[in-house]
């Protein structure tokens, strides 16, 4: 027994020594974290209270203390205002450097607000999002800052950690590698975490074993070789938009609807008996622009361009046909009623169309979906989120290769596209985003451990540098959301405003104004009278900021909405004068308005701008119409090429981009679907008609006589 005793005792002594030997070589420390507890969400979490040093790749020893919360640094304290919350990955919990040190910590000194380091190894997005989501439950922080780290984020956005990670003694293995059953005896998970002679037998065990398949997976904290294959990195190409081609057969679509109703409404009106002026009338309302709908006088008279008086003319002789068929019985009222359905079903596909296009964008970034997400969530309790970008240390200067012996240099520069897209995206949905690339590089050489992917002490530092800035700056405006409201209808076409009769206005004739009204869309315009031309219109109430005015020498055309249970006003001048339009709005939607009198006025005309003198020019050429002096007798009008009718918005934006493209300009005018502008930075598409307009947070944002509007969840100066 003594033996035995004695046996035993230098059994100990022996492993006593073997351990204390490997534990001097080590310094005390292991190059990985070992101080994980499983959870059935986010795979891993760290256990309360656990210590441990740790050190890899040849960079000194730190030291990790994990609080009682399962984070890195202090106990937390009670929530207080101001609060900053920093989620992310390994980056974040600041490996190689000490909890004094990372940027978190820097981040508190910075600002002066409390700051937590929410940062675990082995995390991705969807868990800074679930961790997030936790700690503002928990705390109701002021900010959240998500801290994307470019070397494997983007590959771990739809890979949960419990999909990637398993738990094993304390430490995170890959999924595929782990163990699929380990023998239990008293203080194992004790000896496999802290003994260091354990672990040297593990990694020799490993090196003389069989080697892993090399596409079991990446490292769980990632290294430069993630990112080697650059093809799996770049952004894959968006497919070809269907939905603009559509709109463009939809045109044409809609037009052959109105010609088949029109040819419906003409076989009715034969069998009743007519006259050419009525046909010619019916054919005008489905009319193209220099359609041939009748001759003057004789044969050899010069052609009739559809004109807007003949259209809307044959718009009211159509509308009371309809009516009458309508009391008709089925056989005779089959036709038109099919073709009016047509139509409607058309129009209602339109105005889908505008819901896909209006302000479309591309998302780019793969995690645009988890911010998204994340984002109304904070939102929802008054927190801030914040985007914080971390670049691969090779991204931030090729003399990082150096450190990573018998490694082929790369060029990275392509790859920076990812964090463009990642920041754009962000940007979009209003959220400060932080590009900490330029930081970096200034802090370069340096900035990052040696043989490693994460950051030094000075790295750190640049990067609360950074964010510190940003948080001083004011947020992006986001951008609005994709489509219309449920309420509003997309702008109506130049030829759905011509076929339309005009509605009964006081004081229009006299004011030799007309005036229509589709949905909620007024459209004014009004022409020379008594040898003055009209010189401006502007909206003094009920438009929400989206009114449309083009002049010309001939006229000026208002496009505006108007809202049920809302007021509307409109001055419009002339040389010498003005008038004011002016209403309400029933529930309908139905506007009911009146021209006041003349009043003096000394305000100097607006000038035709270039871009509206080309719409002017455009218009006339690609259109045809005709402004005609009226006769009881069509043919014996007096006509001549105009753009009388002409509409448009964004025009100096439209003359831009089609300098050399009289079609396109005026598409891009008059708001049609498939010619949208793309509206440029810090300007939104607002409204049915795509109106470009600034982006706002407040009415300090406007110019002068500007308000700071709601538009699909965002801010507009109109």
């Amino acid at each position: 027994m003594k033996r035995l005793a004695q046996a035993l005792a230098g059994l100990l002594a022996g492993l006593l020594l073997v351990e204390g030997g490997f534990h001097l070589r080590d310094q005390g420390a292991f190059p990985h974290v070992q101080c994980y507890l499983p959870d059935p969400v986010l795979g891993l979490r760290l256990e309360p209270g656990a210590t441990q040093k740790i050190s890899f790749s040849d960079n000194p020893v730190t030291s990790i203390r994990i609080s009682s919360s399962g984070l890195r640094g202090d106990d937390l304290l009670p929530p207080a205002d101001g609060e900053i919350i920093v989620v992310g990955d390994s980056q974040v919990f600041g490996l190689g450097v000490e909890e004094d040190q990372t940027f978190s910590a820097r981040l508190a000194e910075l600002t002066g607000r409390p700051v937590i380091n929410a940062g675990v190894p082995t995390y991705g997005p969807p868990e800074y999002a679930e961790l997030a989501r936790r700690l503002v439950e928990e705390r109701s922080p002021h900010t959240v800052v998500f801290t994307v780290n470019m070397v494997n984020d983007l590959f771990e956005w739809d890979a949960p950690n419990i999909e990637r990670h398993a738990h094993w003694d304390g430490w995170a293995v890959r999924v595929e590698t782990a163990p699929r059953t380990s023998g239990s005896f008293p203080g194992r998970r004790f000896l496999m975490r802290h003994s260091h002679a354990v672990f040297a037998a593990r990694s020799l065990s490993a090196q003389l074993g069989p080697k892993p398949d090399a596409d079991a997976g990446l490292p769980s904290e990632g290294t430069w070789s993630d990112l080697v294959n650059l093809d799996q990195l770049m952004p894959k190409p968006v497919s070809a938009n269907v939905v603009l081609p559509e709109v463009q057969k939809l045109d044409t679509k809609l037009e052959m609807a109105q010609t088949e109703l029109s040819d419906a409404v003409i076989e009715e009106r034969r069998r009743a008996g007519t006259g050419r002026d009525e046909v010619d009338m019916l054919k005008a309302v489905a009319g193209h622009p220099g359609d041939i709908v009748g001759n003057r006088d004789a044969e050899e008279a010069r052609p009739v361009a559809v004109t807007g008086r003949l259209m809307r003319r044959g718009a009211q002789l159509r509308n009371r046909t309809i009516a009458q068929v309508a009391a008709l019985d089925s056989s005779r009222r089959a036709a038109i009623e099919e073709a009016v359905a047509r139509g409607a079903a058309l129009e209602g596909l339109r105005q889908k169309y505008a819901q896909q296009l209006l302000n479309r964008r591309t998302p780019m970034s793969v995690l645009h979906p988890e911010l998204e997400k994340l984002r109304d969530f904070c939102e929802a309790r008054g927190v801030e989120l914040v985007v914080v970008v971390l670049p691969i240390d090779v991204q931030v200067s090729p003399d990082e290769w150096d450190k990573y012996e018998g490694q082929e240099p790369i060029d990275m520069s392509p790859s920076l596209v990812l964090t463009t897209d990642l920041i754009h995206d962000a940007e979009a949905l209003g959220l400060r985003a932080v590009d900490t690339l330029p930081a970096l590089r200034d802090a370069e050489p340096g900035a990052f451990l040696y043989g490693d992917i994460h950051m030094t002490t000075k790295g750190h530092a640049a990067v609360a540098g950074a964010v510190a800035t940003a948080l001083a700056a004011p947020a992006p405006v986001r951008l609005p959301t994709v489509g219309l409201s449920e309420d509003r209808t997309w702008l109506p076409r130049t030829e759905d405003w011509l076929r339309t009769p005009e509605m009964v206005v006081r004081g229009s004739t006299r004011a030799r104004c007309e005036t229509v009204q589709i949905h909620e869309w007024l459209r004014v315009t009004c022409k020379r009278i008594d040898g003055r031309r009209p010189s401006g219109a502007t909206v003094l109430q009920g438009d929400h900021g989206e009114a449309r005015v083009v002049v010309s020498k001939q006229a000026v055309t208002l496009v505006a909405p108007v809202f049920a249970g809302e007021a509307f006003e409109a001055r419009f001048a002339w040389e010498g004068y003005g008038q004011l339009l002016a209403g309400t709005v029933d529930a309908d939607g139905q506007a009911i308005l009146a021209f006041g009198n003349r009043t003096a006025s000394t305000a100097k005309p607006l000038e035709v701008s270039s871009e509206e003198a080309r719409l002017c020019d455009c218009f006339t050429e690609v259109r045809g119409y005709d402004s005609c002096i009226d006769a009881d007798d069509f043919y014996n009008s007096r006509c001549t090429p105009s753009c009388d009718q002409m509409s448009g918005g964004n025009v100096a934006l439209c003359s831009q981009l089609h300098p050399d493209d009289c079609a396109g300009f005026v598409a891009c005018a008059e708001g049609q679907l498939q010619a949208l502008p793309s509206c440029p930075e810090g300007t939104a598409a607002v409204g049915g008609g795509g109106l470009c307009l600034p982006l706002c947070h407040g009415d300090a944002d406007c110019s002068s006589g500007n308000t700071c509007r709601p538009w699909q969840g965002t801010g507009v100066c109109g």
